[in-house]
């Protein structure tokens, strides 16, 4: 908890327990959730949060860069505990997303130069996301005669 708050400090926030307790909860999450899965989660710690609380405390922790904020165009904001650039993988059945370990950051800021070069634009950000079927879903398609 004393890494959690430090890092919350240390990028100009107060760390009251709920933001401590959210950002902790996001954390070691891999299935990217949303404001709506992690305030299910917290609700039973603090059980009089508001699911807008969450919902502000995400924003400011995404706008501190303590966590990433994906739109991968299932209609619901995700979040990512990793704030370091790198690529995710995105099921077009069953809406699961994972961090792919490559390409690496510095991949990742390579592709970004070259697009700021070729484009011409001054490149702020950037995302990579991959879509298509994952392993159950995929073998679910295929077992369906």
């Amino acid at each position: 908890m004393q890494d959690v708050s430090l890092a919350i400090k240390n990028k100009g926030l107060r760390a009251t327990p709920q933001r401590i307790a959210i950002y902790e909860a996001l954390l070691p999450r891999k299935d990217h959730p949303s404001v709506e899965m992690l305030y299910n989660e917290i609700r039973s710690r603090f059980p009089s949060i508001s699911l807008n609380t969450v919902y502000a405390t995400l924003e400011s922790l995404w706008h501190a860069e303590l966590i990433q904020r994906l739109d991968v165009g299932d209609g619901r904001i995700r979040y990512d505990g990793n704030p370091r650039m790198h690529a995710h993988v995105v099921c077009t059945s069953c809406l699961r997303v994972d961090d792919l370990p490559q390409p690496s950051e510095n991949t990742m800021l390579n592709l970004m130069r070259t697009a700021a070069d070729v484009s011409q634009y001054r490149i702020d950000a950037g995302k990579l996301l991959f879509y298509g079927q994952c392993k159950a879903c995929s073998a679910d398609e295929n077992a369906t005669p």
